[in-house]
């Protein structure tokens, strides 16, 4: 109850990572569709492509030096989303925990852009996400977008 008048229905974005990644993944745009969910992010999930259809935007971010979940795995989640905006954000030489730990230095790099991400998905932000990775971030972040 206390959460009531708190929360906007019409403002819930979902996020999480590796096995959680592709629980919001299900969530968005698969077979726990939840019509609520107005925004995902999901971080270092494997591929799950087959399972994928249309959803809310989405930002998939992922370490192209990941030992855990397969990052190409994760590009073919991307590429079989039927939505725009799309991102897909590669942590340059990350692994799958450090950066999402904050213990690495590039967790700033992903702390600004998921909330970038989810500022303009949900309350209307219109940061460009391509132009804040390359000017703070160029070094240890690429994006995509469709």
């Amino acid at each position: 109850d206390k959460f009531k008048d708190k929360i906007d229905p019409n403002k819930i974005g979902i996020v999480g990572h590796s096995d959680g990644a592709m629980a919001v993944l299900r969530d968005g745009f698969g077979s726990n569709k939840d019509g609520r969910v107005k925004a995902v992010l999901a971080i270092s999930a494997d591929n799950i492509a087959s399972e994928l259809g249309s959803g809310p935007p989405v930002m998939i971010i992922h370490g192209d030096s990941d030992s855990i979940a397969s990052y190409d795995g994760d590009k073919a989640n991307y590429n079989a989303l039927s939505v725009s905006p799309r991102y897909f954000v590669t942590m340059v030489g990350a692994d799958h925990f450090e950066y999402v730990a904050h213990t690495a230095a590039d967790t700033p790099a992903l702390d600004a852009i998921s909330a970038a991400f989810f500022k303009n998905q949900l309350a209307g932000g219109t940061e460009s996400i391509e132009t804040l990775a390359s000017s703070q971030f160029g070094q240890i972040t690429k994006v995509e977008k469709q």
